[in-house]
């Protein structure tokens, strides 16, 4: 099986951007896991000085994601995030 160019540059999109999730999902629970209760602006601040290539935007719709996941929990009344 022959693979083109463009396919190619499909395929190693797709795996740098599985990595760019795998970094941000160990980042964001490593530091859940030090530091339960953190407040949203500074755990996407954390991950973002952990990886400068990664958009704020990206972080927030992540951790939306994990929420919705039930990976993560945020606690309204202290306003902190922690794992489920």
């Amino acid at each position: 099986m022959k693979i083109t160019k463009r396919r190619l540059v499909r395929i190693i999109k797709e795996v740098r951007g599985e990595m760019k999730v795998d970094r941000m999902r160990d980042a964001m629970l490593n530091t859940l896991e030090k530091r339960p209760g953190i407040t949203s602006a500074e755990l996407v601040g954390i991950v973002g000085q952990r990886h400068r290539d990664i958009q704020t935007d990206d972080i927030y719709n992540f951790l939306d994601d994990l929420e919705a996941n039930g990976e993560v929990i945020f606690d309204i009344e202290t306003e902190g995030w922690s794992l489920r």
